[in-house]
């Protein structure tokens, strides 16, 4: 049987073992797992057996017809080689008959992929897949914040371009959803910045964020610096642009409700640099690392509870009443930032 750990997964499936006929790729990142699949498809193919055959098949229709499998895995190609890549994705149904059956007579020069969700440990599945000398498990965990800056190391060497240090930060902490959408972002960004000697945080910032989301931003931005005037510009700007309400007062409370419990952790003794690297996580905020640092080292523990509460009962009435003027809401983000100015 062969676990392959998380961290030989890249190697294995450059250069997969002859022995494992049957491989399960499985996890929470379904980018990765599609991702991994088509890698192993393509090493397969490679290493003097080009002529291998890729054959996709649903998974809940091997299970209503087993001998399915079995039938593909040993067909003999019209064009030539018996070679198979049997690509499989798992559904509901039980696979478990149609692996017995491709067990008991193992099929010559075939590889048989197996894509699925998460797993538990005891998983009939996995616990087949692992229990047996000729098949391979490989988990697909998301990205975590070392793999995705080799991923930004990878994409941008083979493009030849360099990116400042603060993009870099800012593009780490906007990845990470799954691997297919951190490449196809990857891609998207070094497309727009080609011809460029490197990639800025304007870039990204043009490229990789939302315009209301930007909008929202310095809203929030122009609150919690103190600034009474920029506020109610931006705040008028933003809901202008079509930026919806509750959406904007949402997002006030969840930047404030983390500033609080930020401030309080700092004063239990917390570090001030990590409870800010987790802020500038949290909110994709490295672009604005000056002000956040700035919030988090200035607002007052009982104002910021103050603006929470205050922040939570304006939701509240508004679920009642399902209406929320933008005349509120901007009074309301005017007292929060005359409070503060005078902090």
């Amino acid at each position: 049987m062969a676990t392959v750990s998380y961290s030989d997964a890249d190697r294995y499936i450059l250069h997969p073992s002859r022995e494992h006929f049957l491989i399960l790729i499985f996890g929470s990142d379904r980018g990765l797992v599609f991702e991994r699949s088509r890698m192993l498809a393509r090493s397969a193919r490679g290493g003097g057996r080009e002529s291998l055959q890729l054959v996709d098949f649903v998974g809940d229709l091997i299970a209503s017809d087993p001998m399915a499998l079995v039938d593909e895995a040993n067909a003999i190609s019209l064009f030539g080689g018996a070679g198979r890549v049997i690509r499989i994705a798992v559904g509901n149904k039980s696979l478990l008959p149609a692996l017995e059956l491709i067990a008991q007579a193992p099929p010559v020069d075939c590889l048989i992929l197996l894509e699925a969700d998460e797993l538990k440990r005891d998983a009939p599945l996995r616990k087949w897949i692992e229990s047996k000398s000729f098949a391979a498990s490989i988990e697909c965990r998301s990205d975590d914040a070392k793999d995705i800056q080799r991923l930004i190391d990878t994409e941008l060497k083979i493009a030849n371009i360099s990116i400042d240090p603060d993009a870099r930060d800012a593009l780490g902490a906007m990845l990470g959803e799954d691997r297919l959408s951190t490449r196809s972002e990857l891609n998207k960004l070094i497309l727009y910045a080609h011809g460029k000697p490197s990639i800025t945080l304007e870039h990204i910032n043009e490229i990789l964020h939302d315009a209301s989301a930007l909008n929202i931003d310095a809203v929030i931005t122009a609150i919690f610096s103190g600034r009474p005037t920029e506020t109610i510009e931006l705040a008028n700007k933003a809901l202008s642009s079509g930026v919806d309400t509750n959406v904007l007062v949402t997002n006030t409370l969840r930047y404030a409700m983390a500033l609080h419990r930020g401030r309080a952790e700092i004063d239990r003794g917390a570090l001030f640099d990590d409870t800010l690297q987790t802020m500038l996580r949290q909110f994709s905020a490295y672009n604005r690392k000056s002000e956040v640092s700035a919030h988090l080292r200035n607002a007052p523990c009982g104002k910021l509870e103050t603006i929470t509460t205050a922040l939570h009962d304006i939701i509240k009435s508004t679920r009642k009443n399902n209406y929320l003027t933008d005349e509120r809401v901007i009074r309301l983000f005017l007292a929060f930032a005359l409070s503060l100015k005078r902090s």
